[in-house]
């Protein structure tokens, strides 16, 4: 599932993989939609959630400062602590 929002103050982008909760996002499916959240993208920021959580690599590979803060990634830890 992948909605975009904008509300004319910013524009995000939200991918969440919903089919599948028990397994992790790995790194390749976390650079499918990190083209989103390059400086170059017109979103401020994407948000992956996947109630699997994500990989270390993953994880990782969204720490580059390419990404900045506009790659956000919500997992099991991240998706239990807004309980």
């Amino acid at each position: 599932l992948v909605v975009a929002k904008d509300d004319g103050l910013e524009r995000l982008i939200y991918a969440v993989q919903c089919k599948n909760w028990k397994t992790s996002m790995n790194e390749d499916n976390v650079k499918k939609y990190s083209k989103h959240a390059t400086k170059e993208s017109p979103y401020d920021k994407l948000y992956l959630v996947c109630a699997g959580g994500f990989t270390d690599e993953a994880r990782e590979f969204a720490k580059q400062e390419k990404f900045s803060a506009k790659l956000i990634l919500h997992g099991e830890e991240e998706i239990n602590g807004f309980y």
